[in-house]
């Protein structure tokens, strides 16, 4: 689990799922306030000729307000699209980033404050959808349960984001006066070690939870082939991993336990399992990671989309690798067109790519 001042937080990467606040749309408020005193205005000079006892500059002072709301408005506009500012959760190839630190109070606090955290996805144990309390009602909160014991870092960095107060101002006049902040937490640590953020963000709630899920198990299935590798286990290439597929449907079945001990450098028992399982399908013969229990499945063509609309790319490349006969390098100029593209015309892009196909292999 790692901490960051807003300056230090990772930029964002291709692949990377960041979770955004919707644009403000208060400023619409201030305008159509500002037009009725615009309206007021346009009434009050003929009023003025007929009603005596208006007050004085009673038009002066309806025309400084429409300016005014106008402003603010307009500045409400640039606040509320700023995308450095306005924005939650991302999901990354390393973990879950959570900026708990609210966009309405980040130009009012010091800039050198802790205000995000990154939880790598080994230190997960599940996410889930789930009600601000915990309850099982209309689901409002991402919940986080963490395997890690030592959670002293984090609810120390939540309770002083809490327990921060707004820095006194100068004013105009030469004084200074205490700021306020307005009382916007999104993220929460319970006592029972679940960490809940509040989920107003886009894209939805249930897709955050699909992403994170689906990091998840990638992580736990690279695991198995990183052990191996740290432990000097061999994986194969394609070309080894067919020839233990062919020996074992030809019935050279004790061959095929052999070639692949030696090749996994496993024991019999686990080359019988591994042999089983790619000659019935259940272990892909074109994955080298097959012996980790790596388990290939078609993408289906609508997911792929929802996936280009997300900005997933590395799941839209490895699809298009198994599943379209891509190579890795075609999937990879597929992800680099896609990345950074409006929903809209990453689906279109990506229907283009699929239509189109892969270059015909000479």
């Amino acid at each position: 689990m790692e901490f960051y001042r807003f300056k230090d937080i990772p930029a964002r990467h291709r692949g990377d799922v960041t979770f955004r606040y919707p644009a403000g749309f208060g400023f619409l408020l201030h305008f159509a306030v500002a037009g009725l005193f615009s309206a007021a205005y346009v009434g009050v000079g003929p009023a003025a000729r007929l009603l005596p006892m208006l007050p004085p500059y009673g038009a002066e002072f309806l025309a400084a307000c429409a300016v005014l709301l106008c402003l603010a408005g307009v500045s409400r506009a640039f606040a509320g699209v700023n995308p450095k500012v306005r924005w939650l959760a991302r999901v990354t190839q390393d973990g879950l980033l959570i900026k708990f630190r609210s966009w309405r109070n980040h130009g009012r606090l010091s800039a050198t404050d802790v205000v995000a955290t990154r939880i790598s996805w080994d230190e997960i144990g599940q996410v889930r959808p789930t009600g601000p309390a915990g309850n099982e009602g209309v689901a409002t909160h991402l919940e986080v349960k963490l395997k890690t014991e030592d959670l002293f870092p984090l609810r120390m960095h939540l309770a002083n984001e809490r327990g921060r107060k707004a820095p006194k101002r100068r004013r105009w006049w030469g004084g200074r006066t205490a700021g306020t902040l307005v009382p916007h937490h999104p993220a929460q640590l319970t006592s029972e070690g679940l960490l809940r953020v509040e989920w107003k963000v886009r894209p939805s709630l249930r897709r955050a939870v699909e992403l994170c899920r689906r990091r998840l198990s990638e992580a736990a299935s690279a695991a198995p082939a990183e052990a191996a590798a740290a432990t000097g286990t061999a994986i194969p290439s394609p070309e080894t991993v067919r020839k233990i597929v062919s020996m074992a449907r030809s019935g050279e079945m004790l061959g095929a336990f052999m070639a692949a001990a030696a090749a996994y450098q496993v024991s019999e028992a686990e080359a019988e399992r591994l042999v089983e399982g790619l000659v019935t399908g259940q272990l892909d013969p074109e994955e080298p990671k097959a012996a980790s229990g790596f388990l290939v499945k078609p993408v289906p063509r609508e997911l792929l989309l929802e996936l280009a609309a997300v900005g997933d790319m590395p799941a839209i490349e490895r699809a298009l690798v198994h599943d379209h006969g891509f190579s890795p390098a075609e999937a990879a100029a597929v992800g680099e067109a896609l990345f950074d593209l409006p929903p809209a015309a990453a689906r279109q892009r990506l229907v283009a790519a699929l239509d189109k196909g892969p270059a015909p292999r000479t």
